[in-house]
Protein backbone atom coordinates (compact mmCIF):
# COMPACT_ATOMS: atom_id res chain seq x y z
CA UNK A 1 0.00 0.00 0.00
CA UNK A 2 0.99 3.60 -0.52
CA UNK A 3 3.18 5.12 2.27
CA UNK A 4 1.66 7.75 4.47
CA UNK A 5 3.84 10.40 2.89
CA UNK A 6 3.19 9.53 -1.00
CA UNK A 7 -0.61 9.60 -0.86
CA UNK A 8 -2.70 10.87 -3.16
CA UNK A 9 -5.79 12.68 -3.25
CA UNK A 10 -7.40 10.11 -5.43
CA UNK A 11 -5.75 6.18 -5.27
CA UNK A 12 -3.79 5.82 -8.64
CA UNK A 13 -4.99 3.36 -11.36
CA UNK A 14 -5.25 -0.01 -9.73
CA UNK A 15 -2.66 -2.50 -10.75
CA UNK A 16 -4.70 -4.43 -13.58
CA UNK A 17 -5.70 -0.82 -14.97
CA UNK A 18 -1.67 0.05 -14.95
CA UNK A 19 -0.43 -3.04 -16.55
CA UNK A 20 -3.38 -2.88 -19.43
CA UNK A 21 -2.44 1.04 -19.98
CA UNK A 22 1.18 0.04 -19.58
CA UNK A 23 0.61 -2.69 -22.46
CA UNK A 24 -1.22 0.09 -24.85
CA UNK A 25 2.07 2.66 -24.16
CA UNK A 26 4.40 -0.05 -25.09
CA UNK A 27 2.12 -0.91 -28.15
CA UNK A 28 2.44 2.84 -29.16
CA UNK A 29 6.30 2.82 -28.53
CA UNK A 30 6.72 0.17 -30.72
CA UNK A 31 4.45 1.14 -33.36
CA UNK A 32 6.53 4.74 -33.17
CA UNK A 33 8.96 2.61 -33.84
CA UNK A 34 8.23 0.89 -36.97
CA UNK A 35 7.20 3.90 -38.40
CA UNK A 36 10.21 5.92 -37.88
CA UNK A 37 11.92 2.87 -39.59
CA UNK A 38 9.81 3.22 -42.59
CA UNK A 39 10.33 6.88 -43.32
CA UNK A 40 14.30 6.47 -42.80
CA UNK A 41 13.87 3.02 -44.72
CA UNK A 42 11.79 4.63 -47.64
CA UNK A 43 13.88 7.65 -47.71
CA UNK A 44 17.00 6.82 -47.60
CA UNK A 45 17.71 3.29 -49.22
CA UNK A 46 16.73 3.59 -53.15
CA UNK A 47 15.63 -0.77 -53.03
CA UNK A 48 15.29 -1.45 -49.27
CA UNK A 49 14.23 -5.14 -50.64
CA UNK A 50 17.06 -5.93 -51.44
CA UNK A 51 19.43 -4.44 -49.30
CA UNK A 52 18.20 -5.71 -45.90
CA UNK A 53 22.40 -5.21 -44.53
CA UNK A 54 22.22 -1.55 -45.22
CA UNK A 55 18.76 -1.21 -43.30
CA UNK A 56 19.99 -2.88 -40.24
CA UNK A 57 23.16 -0.31 -40.66
CA UNK A 58 20.53 2.25 -41.02
CA UNK A 59 18.38 1.76 -37.93
CA UNK A 60 21.84 0.80 -35.70
CA UNK A 61 22.83 4.50 -36.58
CA UNK A 62 23.06 7.49 -34.04
CA UNK A 63 20.32 9.37 -36.13
CA UNK A 64 17.85 6.85 -36.12
CA UNK A 65 18.57 6.14 -32.67
CA UNK A 66 17.60 10.29 -31.82
CA UNK A 67 15.00 10.53 -34.49
CA UNK A 68 13.50 7.57 -32.90
CA UNK A 69 13.95 8.27 -29.12
CA UNK A 70 12.52 12.14 -30.00
CA UNK A 71 9.54 10.92 -31.94
CA UNK A 72 8.78 8.08 -28.74
CA UNK A 73 8.90 10.17 -25.82
CA UNK A 74 6.89 12.92 -27.13
CA UNK A 75 4.29 10.34 -28.21
CA UNK A 76 4.23 7.82 -25.36
CA UNK A 77 4.62 10.87 -22.74
CA UNK A 78 1.46 12.30 -24.30
CA UNK A 79 -0.25 9.08 -24.02
CA UNK A 80 0.91 8.47 -20.02
CA UNK A 81 -0.09 12.15 -19.47
CA UNK A 82 -3.66 11.44 -21.06
CA UNK A 83 -3.83 8.38 -19.27
CA UNK A 84 -3.42 10.28 -15.68
CA UNK A 85 -5.60 13.09 -16.82
CA UNK A 86 -8.57 10.44 -17.22
CA UNK A 87 -8.36 9.46 -14.13
CA UNK A 88 -10.07 12.67 -12.30
CA UNK A 89 -9.00 14.40 -8.55
CA UNK A 90 -5.15 14.36 -9.49
CA UNK A 91 -2.72 16.04 -11.38
CA UNK A 92 0.08 14.69 -13.63
CA UNK A 93 2.84 16.20 -11.12
CA UNK A 94 1.07 14.61 -7.89
CA UNK A 95 -0.02 10.99 -10.03
CA UNK A 96 3.35 10.71 -11.21
CA UNK A 97 5.23 12.24 -8.20
CA UNK A 98 7.15 15.27 -9.69
CA UNK A 99 7.92 16.73 -6.28
CA UNK A 100 10.90 19.04 -5.73
CA UNK A 101 14.04 17.32 -4.01
CA UNK A 102 16.57 19.92 -1.98
CA UNK A 103 20.10 20.41 -3.09
CA UNK A 104 21.47 18.35 -0.31
CA UNK A 105 19.22 15.33 -2.01
CA UNK A 106 20.49 16.17 -5.38
CA UNK A 107 24.11 16.19 -4.59
CA UNK A 108 23.69 12.74 -2.54
CA UNK A 109 21.97 11.22 -5.59
CA UNK A 110 25.13 12.28 -8.11
CA UNK A 111 27.47 11.12 -5.45
CA UNK A 112 25.47 8.19 -5.81
CA UNK A 113 25.48 7.69 -9.38
CA UNK A 114 29.35 8.25 -9.78
CA UNK A 115 30.23 5.46 -6.98
CA UNK A 116 27.97 3.57 -9.44
CA UNK A 117 29.58 4.39 -12.63
CA UNK A 118 33.15 3.81 -11.48
CA UNK A 119 31.96 0.43 -10.04
CA UNK A 120 30.41 -0.30 -13.31
CA UNK A 121 34.18 0.57 -15.24
CA UNK A 122 36.03 -1.28 -13.11
CA UNK A 123 33.97 -4.63 -13.00
CA UNK A 124 33.80 -4.31 -16.70
CA UNK A 125 38.10 -3.63 -16.98
CA UNK A 126 38.26 -6.38 -14.05
CA UNK A 127 36.33 -9.13 -16.77
CA UNK A 128 38.45 -7.55 -19.45
CA UNK A 129 35.14 -5.85 -21.07
CA UNK A 130 35.24 -3.20 -23.02
CA UNK A 131 34.06 0.10 -20.58
CA UNK A 132 32.04 1.43 -23.82
CA UNK A 133 29.92 -1.33 -25.77
CA UNK A 134 30.61 -1.57 -29.64
CA UNK A 135 27.22 -0.04 -30.14
CA UNK A 136 27.12 2.48 -28.08
CA UNK A 137 30.46 3.57 -29.98
CA UNK A 138 29.07 3.01 -33.43
CA UNK A 139 25.65 5.06 -32.45
CA UNK A 140 27.93 8.11 -31.44
CA UNK A 141 30.42 7.53 -34.97
CA UNK A 142 27.16 7.75 -37.09
CA UNK A 143 25.36 10.52 -35.40
CA UNK A 144 25.60 12.69 -37.98
CA UNK A 145 24.21 15.40 -35.65
CA UNK A 146 25.91 14.98 -32.35
CA UNK A 147 23.97 18.05 -30.49
CA UNK A 148 20.69 15.92 -31.36
CA UNK A 149 22.28 12.68 -30.43
CA UNK A 150 23.63 14.31 -27.13
CA UNK A 151 19.67 15.91 -26.10
CA UNK A 152 18.06 12.57 -27.32
CA UNK A 153 20.29 10.46 -25.24
CA UNK A 154 20.70 13.06 -21.54
CA UNK A 155 16.61 13.98 -21.89
CA UNK A 156 14.44 12.39 -23.75
CA UNK A 157 15.36 8.73 -23.17
CA UNK A 158 15.25 9.18 -19.50
CA UNK A 159 12.27 11.48 -19.81
CA UNK A 160 10.29 8.89 -20.93
CA UNK A 161 11.72 6.09 -19.50
CA UNK A 162 11.37 7.41 -16.11
CA UNK A 163 8.33 8.76 -16.54
CA UNK A 164 6.69 5.59 -17.74
CA UNK A 165 8.81 2.78 -14.92
CA UNK A 166 9.41 4.73 -12.04
CA UNK A 167 6.35 7.51 -12.33
CA UNK A 168 3.22 5.13 -13.98
CA UNK A 169 3.97 2.18 -13.45
CA UNK A 170 5.34 2.42 -9.89
CA UNK A 171 2.51 4.28 -8.90
CA UNK A 172 0.03 1.83 -10.23
CA UNK A 173 2.02 -1.21 -9.00
CA UNK A 174 2.92 -0.30 -5.53
CA UNK A 175 -0.78 -0.77 -4.42
CA UNK A 176 -0.54 -4.55 -5.27
CA UNK A 177 0.48 -7.12 -3.54
CA UNK A 178 4.13 -7.40 -4.60
CA UNK A 179 4.09 -3.69 -2.47
CA UNK A 180 7.28 -1.25 -2.93
CA UNK A 181 9.90 -4.25 -2.82
CA UNK A 182 8.12 -6.18 -5.68
CA UNK A 183 7.50 -2.86 -7.89
CA UNK A 184 11.35 -1.78 -8.11
CA UNK A 185 12.65 -5.19 -8.98
CA UNK A 186 9.32 -5.34 -11.90
CA UNK A 187 10.10 -1.76 -13.04
CA UNK A 188 14.00 -2.44 -12.89
CA UNK A 189 13.05 -5.79 -15.21
CA UNK A 190 10.92 -4.14 -17.64
CA UNK A 191 13.61 -1.00 -18.59
CA UNK A 192 16.34 -3.40 -18.04
CA UNK A 193 14.17 -5.53 -21.05
CA UNK A 194 14.13 -2.09 -22.84
CA UNK A 195 17.74 -2.33 -23.77
CA UNK A 196 17.84 -6.03 -25.16
CA UNK A 197 20.47 -4.06 -27.91
CA UNK A 198 22.85 -5.07 -25.06
CA UNK A 199 24.56 -8.34 -23.76
CA UNK A 200 23.62 -10.18 -20.90
CA UNK A 201 26.56 -8.76 -18.81
CA UNK A 202 25.45 -4.67 -19.79
CA UNK A 203 21.32 -5.71 -19.77
CA UNK A 204 22.17 -7.15 -15.78
CA UNK A 205 24.39 -3.86 -15.07
CA UNK A 206 21.35 -1.69 -16.30
CA UNK A 207 19.21 -3.90 -13.84
CA UNK A 208 20.96 -3.09 -10.92
CA UNK A 209 21.18 0.61 -11.78
CA UNK A 210 17.06 0.27 -11.95
CA UNK A 211 16.73 -0.84 -8.47
CA UNK A 212 18.85 1.74 -7.48
CA UNK A 213 16.71 4.47 -9.09
CA UNK A 214 13.57 2.30 -7.83
CA UNK A 215 14.97 3.00 -4.43
CA UNK A 216 15.69 6.46 -5.07
CA UNK A 217 11.98 7.05 -6.04
CA UNK A 218 10.59 5.62 -2.97
CA UNK A 219 13.05 7.08 -0.47
CA UNK A 220 12.71 10.93 -1.93
CA UNK A 221 9.18 10.24 -2.70
CA UNK A 222 9.84 12.02 -6.18
CA UNK A 223 10.05 11.09 -9.40
CA UNK A 224 13.02 13.82 -10.06
CA UNK A 225 15.68 11.70 -7.93
CA UNK A 226 15.68 8.88 -10.76
CA UNK A 227 15.59 11.25 -13.25
CA UNK A 228 18.63 13.48 -11.92
CA UNK A 229 20.64 9.96 -12.12
CA UNK A 230 18.86 8.43 -15.51
CA UNK A 231 20.41 11.64 -16.79
CA UNK A 232 23.47 11.91 -15.19
CA UNK A 233 24.35 7.95 -15.70
CA UNK A 234 23.58 8.73 -19.69
CA UNK A 235 25.47 11.94 -19.71
CA UNK A 236 28.82 9.95 -18.05
CA UNK A 237 28.35 7.25 -20.80
CA UNK A 238 28.15 9.50 -23.88
CA UNK A 239 31.56 11.58 -22.33
CA UNK A 240 33.00 7.94 -21.93
CA UNK A 241 31.84 7.13 -25.80
CA UNK A 242 32.78 10.48 -27.23
CA UNK A 243 35.99 10.62 -25.89
CA UNK A 244 36.54 6.87 -27.25
CA UNK A 245 35.30 7.65 -30.66
CA UNK A 246 37.63 10.99 -30.66
CA UNK A 247 40.69 8.63 -29.56
CA UNK A 248 40.09 6.01 -32.40
CA UNK A 249 40.11 9.07 -35.13
CA UNK A 250 43.12 10.47 -33.58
Amino acid sequence: MLESGDKLSKPAWGPWSTVGFGLIIGIVFLLIEVLVTVIFVVTTIPDPLSNSSEIIKLVSSGLFLAVSTFATTIVCLGVIFGVVKIRKGTSIAEYLSFRPVTLKTILVLLATSIVLIILSDLISVILGRPVNPDIMIEAYRTSRWVALFWVAVIIFAPGFEETFFRGFLFAGLRQSKIGVAGTIVITALGWALLHLQYDFFEIAIIFIIGIVLGIARYKTNSLWSPLIMHAFFNLAATIEVALNVNSLLN
